[in-house]
């Protein structure tokens, strides 16, 4: 999963890059319509050339009863929930920052649309380097290397609060948090991502499925709430925090009830 998540990190690098530059020539509507493209050519792609590799799917697999039946079965499960809730925190809190971006790095500190894609490479490398420390260190366990990344969490968090309240706006005031917060979510999310599915073989594509749908969930929602709030660094700060105290609570609760009880 780490591996995976590193080759993931190829996208953000280069996809505000694109946006700048199509922004610049042709206008913000065409990125839309140029991710309807790609999109449309990776479906048929995935539909004409990936075949299907699970041995445990089944002729009924993908009906809406079954497929409703696994995940009522999956959010019983604490142990489940603990993953699925660390998983999405990193992810909101990073869609978080992509809402309030443009308007403090382009809006208030006068970036150039192109050179704010440039800049957005750097939290790439970061979350890149989070991934090849969540290979290294996947072997002492997962909750382990979890809890490493969530002590990053907080303290990407809690360092772009304190500028905030500093008062120190600057591009690097800006992005050091988030790289801090980048490379904790390269260390989290393959290990939530594998801790979540390991134990469900028989279902792994609804447990999959399910925790992709509420890291976006989640991004969505801290992202309104952060549109509501202002999309400012103070806002932005006390989204991460929020997040991250939240997101590590209820994994430490779960891992606890996890060793109490078999769910």
């Amino acid at each position: 999963m780490a591996f995976v998540a590193s080759a993931l990190s190829i996208a953000p690098a280069i996809a505000p890059v694109f946006g700048g530059y199509i922004a610049g020539a042709a206008g913000w509507p065409w990125i839309f319509a140029t991710l309807a493209l790609v999109g449309t050519g990776m479906f048929v792609f995935v539909l004409l050339r990936v075949p299907e590799t699970s041995p445990y799917v089944s002729r009924g697999a993908f009906r809406f009863v079954s497929m409703l039946g696994s995940y009522l079965q999956l959010v019983k499960s604490r142990r489940y929930l603990g993953y699925l809730a660390i998983a999405a925190v990193p992810v909101a809190g990073s869609l978080s920052f992509q809402t309030a971006a443009p308007f403090i790095i382009v809006g208030e500190l006068g970036v150039h649309p192109s050179e704010f894609g440039l800049l957005m490479v750097s939290l790439t490398a970061a979350y890149f380097v989070g991934t090849l420390l969540a290979n290294r260190f996947a072997v002492p366990g997962v909750n382990r290397s979890i809890m490493l990344g969530s002590a990053l969490l907080l303290v990407g968090a809690a360092l772009q609060m304190a500028l905030a309240l500093n008062l120190s706006l600057s591009i690097w005031s800006v992005l050091a948090p988030q790289m801090i917060w980048l490379m904790a979510m390269g260390i989290v999310m393959p290990n939530a991502m594998a801790g979540a599915v390991a134990p469900f073989p028989m279902m792994a594509g609804a447990a999959a499925s399910l925790q992709g749908f509420a890291m976006m969930a989640a991004g969505a929602l801290s992202s309104l709430v952060l549109s509501r709030l202002g999309a400012g660094v103070g806002s932005l700060g006390l989204m991460m925090c929020t997040l991250a105290v939240a997101g590590t609570a209820v994994f430490a609760w779960a891992t606890r009830q996890h060793s109490a009880t078999p769910t």
